[in-house]
């Protein structure tokens, strides 16, 4: 390899097509034995002058007898200027070998950033949005098949009912749920957010407890494992929910609390009828919800089973599969597809 071919190789790396995270320069380094893990270094940062800073930090170790490397960029008059070892430049002999062994033996072997096909489910991913993420992520993987965006209530339904027909529903912080074909979303009722509906949901549980604690609707016992748990006043509790962001994620955080207390029948009562709730304000409104499996997906469905299992029964609901993400199932869903 020539110097001119080293650095045509070098430059000709488009970051347009970058993937973030250290997935690819980890894989690199352990190729390379890890050798960063046996040098020590001063990272500079900043807007102007850290080539400057850099060299004087340079000088100042070699002066006090250190062997220095240095690496900088840009470069001023030559390539070689970025790497540099007490002073002197690569050489170009060097350079050249460096990277062909890194072309020829290493790049072949790392992830790839190039894939057949990509899947994205995510909230919020409305038909509006959809072709918004898709640009994205062409501009940042090189797709050769579909590139499909879909929301994360697609993506719940798949992971739980796979191909066939049923009912999908998430419990986690928030609720929702749908009808589902075996592909496709039939119906879905809106959730409402946290104050209107979310029936079930961690931030409802959470708003059911606190209220029946400051209303002193549960046993004494229970309003003072919750105080002494939590070390917050009602004062507080008000501040947090009326006046600081995100009063959902607070009151989701009292969702353990319930399950350390799951034995006491108030607390049992409380997270069942609220799953009652949710079955009958959202799922009764899918046709066929007397027969059709009702899956679920989320943290709440998965540590909470057997008051949900409870409430379906009271319901006349059939259960279908409980899965707490849909990940792996839905690598199945389209291995199998």
């Amino acid at each position: 390899m020539t110097l001119e071919e080293a650095l045509h190789y070098i430059h000709a790396v488009c970051w347009k097509g970058s993937i973030p995270g250290l997935a690819r320069i980890s894989a690199l380094l352990d190729k390379m034995g890890h050798p960063e893990r046996m040098l020590k270094f001063v990272h500079v940062t900043g807007t102007n002058g850290k080539g400057s800073t850099c060299a004087m930090v340079a000088s100042v170790l070699r002066q006090a007898g250190y062997r220095t490397g240095l690496y900088t960029s840009p470069y001023i008059l030559r390539f070689n200027e970025r790497m540099q070892i007490d002073g002197e430049m690569i050489p170009d002999d060097e350079l050249c070998a460096i990277t062909e062994e890194i072309k020829t033996h290493l790049v072949p072997e790392l992830p790839s950033t190039t894939v057949d096909e990509v899947h994205f489910y995510g909230a919020g991913c409305t038909k509006e949005k959809q072709p918004v993420v898709e640009r994205a992520l062409r501009a940042n993987l090189t797709i050769t098949n579909e590139c499909e965006v879909a929301s994360d209530m697609l993506g719940a339904a798949r992971g739980i009912c796979g191909h066939k027909p049923g009912i999908a529903c998430i419990l986690g912080t928030g609720s929702n749920s749908c009808s589902y074909d075996g592909k496709q979303l039939v119906k879905n009722v809106s959730p409402l957010g946290f104050i209107l509906g979310d029936e079930g949901s961690g931030a409802v549980l959470g708003k059911l407890l606190v209220g029946d604690v400051l209303k002193n609707q549960l046993p004494k016992p229970i309003c003072d494992r919750f105080f002494e748990k939590f070390k917050l006043t009602p004062a507080e509790i008000i501040d947090h929910v009326y006046r600081q962001p995100k009063p959902n994620t607070f009151l989701a955080s009292f969702v353990p609390f319930l399950e350390e207390n799951l034995g006491e029948p108030e607390i049992y009562r409380l997270v069942k009828e609220s799953f009652r709730s949710f079955l009958r304000r959202n799922v009764m409104q899918y046709d066929g919800w007397q027969t059709l499996p009702i899956g679920f997906n989320g943290s709440i469905a998965k540590f909470y089973k057997q008051p949900l299992v409870d409430a379906l029964n009271e319901e006349g609901m059939h259960l279908g599969r409980i899965i707490q993400a849909p990940m792996d199932a839905l690598v199945e869903y389209h291995t199998e597809s």
